[in-house]
């Protein structure tokens, strides 16, 4: 039942995942440098767009387990406009793009579209940077089932609009986290991530994400094939959300 990893197989399926990415958790800043930001278990996706970039530099934040990749040459960022251009729709990095990174590269200003297609890698990207795989078992001792096991995906944002139109296309609903001044949108039904695992199996996340998300889809499929239900079932999902944890540390 698991899958075999498969990075985007060329430079216009990358540029949705890479696009995605930037809409989730990356930066255009003034000068028009290209920053993206990952946890530690995530070096090897840093290095992973360096290396298709071509250049960038990786530096680890202080206090910290998470590192910043930076692209600043003039030429590769232009790489990174061709290969994201029309594909942003996060209001806020398509006015980055337009205002920041047209100036330092040329050329013509992105699409001010904010509809997501799901019919390429951009939500994979999305995920990678914003998304979490989560499996979560609850004891109840009034119910007759002993056991609530759900498996969860939960994206935040700090504007509700691409949580909204996520939450059209596979269910799910959105809270509004005043302490921080986020919106989270979580998904817990089985039918609800079969429709992620369909999307999923076919335009993937990355690196560890990738791993936890093997873990997660197994989870789903036991669920589905109600295995949840027999004597080992619990133990089994128990088993693969301690892997998923032990990989959330690390």
């Amino acid at each position: 039942n698991f899958l075999n990893a498969q990075k985007p197989k060329d430079i216009e399926e990358f540029g949705y995942w890479l696009a995605g990415l930037i809409d989730a958790d990356g930066h255009i800043e003034k000068e028009g440098n290209v920053c993206l930001f990952f946890h530690e278990r995530d070096l090897s996706v840093a290095y992973y767009i360096k290396k298709i970039i071509g250049h960038g530099s990786i530096l680890k934040l202080k206090k910290s387990k998470s590192y910043r990749y930076r692209c600043c040459r003039t030429d590769k960022v232009r790489r990174i406009g061709q290969m994201i251009w029309g594909k942003l729709r996060h209001e806020d990095k398509i006015k980055q793009f337009n205002s920041r990174l047209v100036p330092k590269i040329g050329g013509n200003k992105t699409k001010n579209s904010l509809s997501i297609s799901f019919e390429n890698h951009w939500l994979a990207g999305f995920i990678q940077g914003d998304g979490s795989f989560q499996i979560q078992i609850n004891n109840r001792a009034n119910f007759k089932l002993k056991t609530q096991i759900m498996v969860v995906i939960q994206i935040s944002q700090k504007k509700e609009l691409l949580l909204q139109q996520i939450k059209n296309a596979f269910g799910g609903v959105i809270y509004y986290y005043k302490p921080q001044d986020y919106f989270f949108y979580t998904s817990s039904s089985i039918p609800n991530a079969k429709k992620f695992v369909d999307y999923l199996d076919n335009f993937q996340v990355i690196g560890s994400s990738f791993k936890i998300y093997q873990l997660w889809r197994q989870a789903h499929l036991y669920m589905r094939q109600r295995q949840h239900l027999t004597e080992l079932g619990p133990n089994n999902i128990a088993d693969l959300k301690a892997s998923i944890s032990k990989l959330k540390k690390n």
